[in-house]
């Protein structure tokens, strides 16, 4: 899927508030407008690219990105922040910031992973120089160091390890001050680890309320990050919004929502929607058997719900029906497929 826009421009906005240099030095060798700054959601990949230089070109420190990623606090980030906030433990607050970073940055991926004792979030740049990378590589972990530290405390910082792809920079040691540790450079990844038993730690800030529905306007800004033909993607963001809250409200009646409702929400004509799908070679059946696949997978290794309750929360109200469909997909039993795979 083609990813249309880099950077929210409320950021663009903190810049200029944070950095002090003034608009005009901000924007130059940009195609942006003062104006595009209040009528703009989003600016593109190359635009990001000559602020972040400007922003180099009049910072008063070369640890600047870092500095500014520490001013950056995570309610900076508008639902984004207030949903990894908000997040039931520190685990599944990572998983929103590597799942939906897109809404305010787009120009690097993100992948959480645990190894033996140890897990960690790795960054992979996909766009610009080698400078730009490793501005937002220090920004980023920066952000992430922040949100880790609100959740566990910051007299465990000295249990975080900092990882950099690059090479060290001549800057090192005031990196360091600003990370409170030291910095493995020309690392195999870009990225932080931190304990696994971490993972699991409840937040002391979770919220259901808040969590759901800043994690609902995450999935709407998402779809606005990439390509706006995309209704096959627009329609998948709808149902997984659907789906999470079905998760949360397990043993409630929640319903399904059908192309109608999903027509209305998208303001399409049903047949419009149908045509519009169809133009993208696929459809509102296929979709919803994938993104029904994807959640009766990671709801069965999950193991916290019964297997007539995942297919409940998937809107098969006959435990029959639900064995059949995902007998369809993989080959076999959900309760065979889960037990398989939990047996070590």
């Amino acid at each position: 899927m083609k990813t249309k826009t880099v950077c929210s421009t409320a950021y663009v906005k903190m810049y200029l508030k944070l950095s002090g240099i003034n608009e005009e030095e901000l924007l130059a060798g940009t195609k942006l407008q003062s104006s595009d700054l209040e009528h703009r959601e989003f600016i593109e990949v190359s635009d990001h690219i000559a602020l972040m230089h400007n922003l180099a070109r009049h910072a008063s420190s070369p640890a600047w990105a870092a500095t500014l990623g520490s001013q950056l606090n995570i309610n900076s980030h508008g639902s984004l922040g207030f949903a990894a906030l908000s997040a039931p433990t520190l685990g599944e607050a990572l998983q929103v910031m590597a799942d939906y970073h897109s809404t305010r940055l787009a120009s690097f991926s993100a992948e959480l992973g645990v190894e033996g004792q140890r897990a960690r979030i790795v960054i992979h740049l996909k766009e610009g120089d080698a400078l730009y990378q490793r501005w937002i590589s220090e920004s980023v972990l920066k952000i992430l160091q922040s949100l880790i530290l609100t959740i566990v405390g910051d007299f465990e910082n000295h249990q975080l390890s900092f990882h950099f792809a690059s090479s060290a920079p001549e800057y090192l040691g005031e990196l360091e001050s600003i990370f409170n540790t030291g910095c493995d450079f020309d690392a195999e990844f870009t990225g932080i680890e931190f304990p696994a038993s971490w993972w699991e730690m409840p937040s002391s800030l979770y919220d259901e309320g808040s969590y759901r529905s800043n994690l609902s306007k995450c999935l709407e800004r998402s779809a606005l990050a990439v390509d706006t033909d995309s209704f096959v993607h627009k329609v998948e963001c709808l149902l997984k919004e659907h789906f999470d809250q079905a998760v949360s409200l397990s043993g409630s009646d929640h319903g399904l929502p059908d192309l109608s409702y999903l027509a209305d929400t998208l303001c399409l004509g049903e047949r419009t929607l149908i045509r519009r799908l169809a133009s993208e070679k696929s459809s509102y059946k296929r979709i919803l058997a994938r993104v029904r696949q994807q959640y009766a997978e990671s709801l069965l290794l999950k193991g916290t719900l019964s297997v007539a309750d995942v297919g409940f929360v998937l809107g098969y109200s006959d435990p029959a029906n639900f064995n059949r469909a995902f007998r369809k997909w993989l080959g076999m039993s959900p309760a065979l497929w889960r037990r398989e795979r939990t047996v070590d």
